[in-house]
């Protein structure tokens, strides 16, 4: 049945004991013109649809969470257009809350084309999380070669992914551990850091 949380948080139906594998799909808003950004998201629900509806047939519980800003009237309609109905929709939650949701589920899958930096696969590390997204610089750039990449568009490549994290991710062993440590060296003092140095290089360059 669709379970979709339009208020208060509720975390009830990501225990394990009521799903057995969970993905989690970390909404962003990218500076983009609104037609823009209703494509790009149009063009995710696609990928999802069909992944998700790509692995169900091949025996996973899979379960989509997606955690952000609640979706347009439109979205749903193409949503349920897409047959992507038994989606658990949150809003903007706490971090703590948040956390807690990553640690429920196995994996994020990352499928947009288009991202700032990718805080969502920072966000999967710090819970020892692994990460399935698309193959793109910002993307390459934040999961540090931890993340599983692949191009935005072939199911094929998704599927595989997803199949071979969920099945052999252990998640208290090193590779865990690494997520986390990555994660936590990307501060934002480090990122100011580095705009930094960026910027000093242009101003030498001139």
């Amino acid at each position: 049945t669709a379970e979709t949380v339009s208020s208060r948080p509720q975390i009830q139906p990501l225990t394990r004991a009521s799903v057995n594998e969970c993905a989690i799909r970390r909404s962003s808003v990218a500076s983009m013109p609104p037609h823009r950004n209703r494509q790009a998201a149009a063009r995710d629900w696609e990928r999802l649809d069909a992944i998700v509806a790509t692995l169900r047939r091949r025996g996973h519980r899979i379960r989509l969470v997606r955690v952000g800003s609640l979706l347009r009237e439109q979205t749903r309609r193409r949503m349920s257009e897409l047959g992507v109905s038994d989606v658990i929709e949150l809003p903007f939650i706490d971090r703590g809350v948040l956390r807690a949701i990553y640690e429920r589920c196995n994996l994020l899958a990352l499928t947009s084309d288009r991202e700032g930096y990718g805080l969502p696969v920072l966000e999967a590390f710090a819970a020892g999380k692994p990460v399935v997204a698309s193959d793109i610089p910002a993307l390459r750039e934040s999961s540090g070669g931890l993340a599983t990449l692949v191009p935005a568009d072939s199911l094929d490549e998704w599927v595989s992914a997803i199949e071979r994290v969920l099945r052999s991710d252990d998640p208290g062993g090193p590779l865990a551990a690494e997520r986390r440590r990555h994660a936590a060296a990307r501060t934002w003092d480090h990122h100011v850091q580095g705009l930094l140095t960026v910027y000093e290089e242009i101003l030498v360059a001139q």
